[in-house]
């Protein structure tokens, strides 16, 4: 069995960890989510690093496509895994959390031994077509205005633990100053709204802190939706009631076991339990002009293989990491979608040619992709390992 290299990140967001919130005063009325109702609360920075480094293995001994029918010509430069003294500190403005800022950390040069590395062998990143893919679901209302940040943070996505740094991810955070209205992801009513001390949703009570949960009026493939909306700081509405798409519903906050004011959002499907999660991010409406990255990863078994890196580079900056996506961890509460048995998903992506690569061992796994507006580019990568025993 060849053991898969793994990318370690240097992964640093607002996580989550037990603390006690601070006291807020329920407010009788929603306000509207608009600019003019902006939280004059302070973030929490997200210390994610302007740049990841590139892999470790050297970019010009890859092989054009008239010598390996795998991929197109690429020349990047070899670069080298930054010094772990390195570090970047991120701003507070919003806007550094848009998908469409690329890292920005410079690398040092590649050493000769880095440049010797090169892959023993090559395998192709499969596109998908369209034709053989199920039919998408990105139905979602993302959960604040645009007078806010709307994209969830990269560097802990679900089905990961930002490198082990923190508990298992069942959803999606997305960060915003403590007070910003959020919004009904679609019709639906209201199954929940309160904590969690004496009614647990989660792993153990009070996780999620104060929370709101709606059954969507729509279900998928026969089975209802439940999108849970945790770490609030109030709810502005009560169980049994009516919502529709885009109705503020309750408030940004820090409860439960947040240490830093975000939203963490999450999709079940079939039943309101834990055990029933899906990515929410391949549930969220596209933001205008971006489109979805998903796919699977898998061993010569056709057996999902978990906790593996893929990077992603923009086509005009090739020797740049632009983001990383790690595949799902194995999990129990950590659940593919039946019909796409995806096992990673890069949400926000501006539409446009991207470079993919993944390393397995002493293989690499490399090809282009192309992101439509509004569409979801789907990959499937299989490497020729045994599945573990």
């Amino acid at each position: 069995m060849v053991l898969c290299v793994l990318i370690v990140l240097p992964l640093l967001i607002v996580a989550c960890a037990r603390g006690t919130p601070p006291a807020v005063t329920a407010s009788p009325t929603p306000p509207v989510a608009s600019a003019t109702t902006r939280p004059t609360a302070t973030l929490t920075p997200d210390p994610l690093p302007r740049r990841r480094p590139a892999p470790r293995t050297a970019r010009r001994a890859i092989p054009t496509a008239a010598s390996l029918g795998l991929m197109p010509t690429v020349s990047r430069p070899a670069t080298a895994t930054p010094s772990p003294t390195q570090t970047a500190t991120a701003s507070p403005d919003l806007t550094s959390l848009a998908p469409a800022t690329p890292m920005t950390e410079m690398t040092p040069d590649a050493t000769a031994e880095e440049e010797a590395a090169v892959p023993a062998s090559y395998v192709a990143v499969r596109v998908v077509p369209a034709a053989e893919l199920p039919q998408a679901h990105f139905w979602l209302r993302r959960p604040f205005s645009p007078d806010y940040s709307m994209s969830a943070v990269q560097s802990f996505p679900y089905g990961s633990t930002g490198g082990g740094q923190y508990v298992l991810h069942t959803g999606a955070d997305i960060m915003n100053p403590w007070g910003t209205p959020i919004l009904a992801a679609g019709d639906g009513i209201v199954v929940w709204a309160g904590d969690d001390i004496n009614q647990v949703f989660g792993p153990w009570p009070d996780y999620y802190g104060r929370l709101v949960i709606l059954k969507l009026a729509l279900d998928y493939e026969g089975r209802p939706i439940f999108v849970l909306y945790g770490h609030v700081s109030e709810s502005y509405v009560q169980i049994g009631q009516h919502v529709r798409a885009g109705d503020v519903i309750a408030a940004v906050g820090m409860t439960g076991i947040a240490i830093g004011p975000h939203l963490h959002t999450e999709v079940r499907v079939g039943e309101n339990s834990y055990l029933a999660t899906r990515n929410p991010e391949f549930w969220l409406e596209h933001l205008p002009g971006h489109g979805a990255l998903a796919g699977r990863l898998l061993d010569e078994a056709g057996q999902p293989i978990p906790d593996q890196m893929i990077l992603v580079y923009r086509q005009e900056q090739p020797d740049e990491v632009w983001q990383i996506a790690p595949t799902y961890l194995a999990a129990p509460e950590i659940n593919s979608d039946e019909l796409w048995a995806e096992n990673f998903v890069l949400a926000d992506v501006p539409a446009g040619d991207y470079w993919v690569e993944s390393a397995c061992g002493d293989m690499l796994a490399a090809g282009a992709v192309h992101i439509e507006a509004g569409q979801v580019t789907f990959v499937e990568i299989r490497f020729p390992i045994s599945p573990p025993h």
